[in-house]
């Protein structure tokens, strides 16, 4: 039924949208809560929750959630198959084991809806691009910092775009179609972030995004966008899945690019040991 939503989507009103925005983000939240609940959350009459449910083909939305609440049941029977096979019988469901596998389970789900042909269009407009920029903000920071990082030890031009200073716009300037600019955005969506793609856009640099679902900006803006599964246990997302995918593409690019790689991380080593960057144990 998700998918219904993601196909009427571009024919719904802007209130309505924003109902499928929500729910697309937190369908298992949306399956308890009330119209009234739903329409405060999202910032809409009841009207518009109720022709929201209409044009997907719903008498109204208690049949709707009756739908959802079927779909939920069914992705915890599949949770519940996968956990049977990471915890042993009889164990006690803690709180630990929980979040595992969570992530277990987020993993799986990411590699099952990954497209082979995405992943290599990535590979390739990073690879060879003469500039990289990368950028994520808040919650998404660790996320392009680790993967500026990286690319810079495959010897690729990167730069980590962050806030804090007016050189981000100047950066805007470099954008060309010589350039790759990837961004990390989940809900709720960096409007910098959605700014620096719109500029990349408009400048011809190839966007790889990693985002949340495929009604996100980031997603819309991309030339190839991730969605990796990242269902947390607590209050914050779970990102395992999207460093697993980001190690793919690195690993990926490092073997496309061996001996370059291995010469320039050659070199940093060697760099690191004679300024003494290193504590021996």
């Amino acid at each position: 039924m998700l998918e219904k939503i993601k196909q009427t989507y571009p024919v719904l009103s802007k209130g309505q949208k924003k109902i499928a925005r929500y729910i697309l983000s937190n369908h298992e939240k949306a399956t308890f809560l009330s119209t009234s609940e739903l329409a405060a959350l999202v910032g809409v009459s009841e009207a518009t929750i109720f022709r929201f449910a209409v044009t997907l083909g719903y008498k109204g939305f208690p049949e709707f959630k009756k739908d959802l609440q079927i779909h939920l049941r069914e992705r915890i029977t599949q949770s519940l198959k996968l956990k049977k096979t990471t915890v042993r019988k009889g164990k006690r469901d803690g709180f630990l084991e929980k979040l595992f596998r969570m992530d277990v389970n987020n993993l799986s789900r990411t590699l099952a809806e990954l497209v082979p042909a995405n992943f290599y269009r990535a590979v390739d407009f990073i690879n060879h691009a003469e500039q990289v920029y990368t950028i994520g903000l808040r919650g998404s920071a660790p996320l392009s910092a680790y993967f500026g990082l990286k690319l810079r030890q495959l010897s690729k031009r990167v730069t980590v775009l962050t806030l804090g200073t007016d050189d981000l716009y100047e950066d805007f300037l470099h954008f060309g179609d010589d350039c790759a600019v990837i961004g990390f955005s989940f809900t709720n969506y960096s409007r910098m972030t959605i700014n620096t793609l719109r500029q990349a856009k408009v400048s011809g640099a190839k966007i790889v995004g990693f985002t949340d679902h495929e009604l996100s900006p980031v997603h819309r803006l991309a030339d190839v966008a991730f969605t990796p599964s990242i269902e947390g246990v607590s209050f914050s997302n779970s990102y395992t899945a999207v460093f697993t995918l980001m190690n793919a593409l690195l690993a990926e690019i490092a073997d496309r690019n061996k001996k370059e790689s291995l010469a320039f991380l050659g070199a940093t080593e060697e760099l690191l040991k004679k300024y003494n960057q290193y504590v021996l144990g």
